[in-house]
């Protein structure tokens, strides 16, 4: 009896907490919402402002407005509306900051809806799916006004996100160009292409505690490029004019992929055509007593990848590039070759710097590539090389014929393993020796 007398009441509070935290949303958003538009018909705004129905959860710490249309603007002929602005705080929070007479921020998290930005001037228009920024920490006037001589005692993060940008550009100057069908349809492709970001974010971060200036995270992701990037800055120092950068940690990943979509006019610019780029960059450097190359060499690694590329250029920058006398000497024209793969890696971990993963394969030949190098701060060409290795196989009949001469020319013939040529070096990086090639 006593259980089912218990439950009853459990079941009774529960029911009268969100009953009261509807009433009490609903008399808060009544206040708020008599006392904006108060403020707004008192105020000389340089726009017009609309808005639907303002709702509050206090339970959730939100606060909605629905169906915002900003217009009329008087400095620039734009137009803003959106479905909704969402503002999240806790209770404790929205408090200090109601109460407070000064400047006060805490934390929160904002998030519009479906924002669109139009402009008559350019006709042109920016949707969003949605932008959101979040901050944590807390921002007060004193602290603003002692920057200059103290830093903020408390981590401050900030965070902005955004998805479904979709800009909608003029496209009636193409019409002036002169194109064929095939050349519009691709550039405006292209247009369409640049002027879409599906999704951003950027967080900051300051943490006093362990001295650190970061990029957290920055990413953008469009429908032929993926970015993420990371910067943390260690510092010494408590006042901002102590400050002195003492690590620097940088990471970043790179992928650029138009699926063979041609860059440029051909028949105008020339145009490049590939179908992925990727990079990768993880770097450490020491800051405290680095000014130049010779100071510290940063550790980490560099990757870098092309599938896939190939250039169409026109007879005048054929012309202007020199690139008829490489024709003449190579017996090809420029326009037929193709690079199918062409990567670079290496790696810097204390005084040995490697290279590996390097190679180029093309439509003339393929050319691989390794080397460990143990540097010299002191001098760089007296740095050695303990290993290396150039691999050139399937070559054309163009490219042999080239080497063929080259080797009549200096009276030598390149070490080879049945086809393939092997270059196997070493010695110093300044006068480097190849082994079974003697050329002075």
């Amino acid at each position: 009896m006593f259980k089912k007398i218990l439950l009853s009441l459990l079941v009774i509070f529960i029911v009268a907490f969100f009953i009261g935290n509807f009433v009490l949303g609903q008399f808060l958003a009544g206040l708020i919402d008599e006392e904006v538009k108060s403020n707004l018909s008192k105020m000389d705004l340089p726009f017009d402002l609309e808005y639907g129905e303002l709702s509050i959860n206090p339970i959730m710490g939100k606060v909605c407005i629905e169906k915002i249309n900003v217009t009329n603007f008087q400095e620039a002929p734009i137009d803003f509306k959106c479905d909704e602005i969402s503002l999240n705080l806790s209770l404790l929070d929205g408090i200090k900051m109601a109460s407070r007479q000064a400047l006060f921020i805490s934390s929160f998290d904002v998030v519009v809806e479906n924002p669109t930005v139009f402009s008559e001037v350019f006709s042109n228009e920016i949707n969003f799916g949605s932008v959101g920024v979040s901050f944590d920490g807390s921002i007060t006037e004193e602290m603003l006004n002692d920057l200059e001589t103290k830093l903020p005692n408390e981590s401050q993060n900030l965070g902005i996100a955004f998805s479904d940008l979709k800009v909608t550009l003029p496209t009636e100057f193409l019409e002036e160009l002169d194109l064929s069908k095939q050349a519009t349809d691709e550039l405006l492709d292209l247009i369409k292409m640049l002027a879409v970001i599906d999704d951003f974010y950027l967080e900051l971060n300051f943490s006093p505690e362990s001295n650190q200036l970061a990029i957290n995270e920055l990413s953008v992701s469009t429908p032929f490029l993926d970015f993420e990037n990371s910067v943390k800055l260690n510092y010494t120092g408590k006042n901002p004019e102590e400050i002195l950068p003492e690590m620097l940690e940088l990471k970043s990943d790179f992928r650029f992929s138009p699926s063979s979509l041609s860059l440029g006019i051909p028949e105008l610019t020339g145009s490049i055509s590939l179908n992925e780029m990727s990079s990768s960059i993880d770097v450490l450097l020491d800051l405290e007593d680095w000014e130049e190359l010779e100071d510290g060499i940063p550790q980490g690694s560099f990757s870098l990848e092309l599938l896939g590329l190939k250039g169409q250029f026109t007879n005048p920058q054929k012309r202007e590039l020199s690139l008829t006398q490489f024709e003449s000497m190579l017996g090809v024209d420029v326009n037929d070759i193709r690079i199918d793969k062409a990567s670079v890696s290496f790696e810097m971990q204390e005084q040995t710097f490697s290279v590996s993963n390097t190679s180029i394969n093309s439509s003339l030949g393929s050319i691989d590539l390794s080397t460990e190098i143990s540097i010299v701060d002191e001098d760089l060409d007296e740095s050695v090389i303990t290993e290396g290795l150039i691999v050139i196989s399937d070559l054309s009949p163009e490219l042999k014929k080239l080497i063929s001469d080259l080797e009549l020319s200096i009276g030598e013939t390149l070490p080879r393993d049945g086809q393939d040529i092997i270059l196997d070096f070493s010695g110093e990086v300044g006068d480097p020796k190849i082994k079974g090639l003697n050329i002075n």
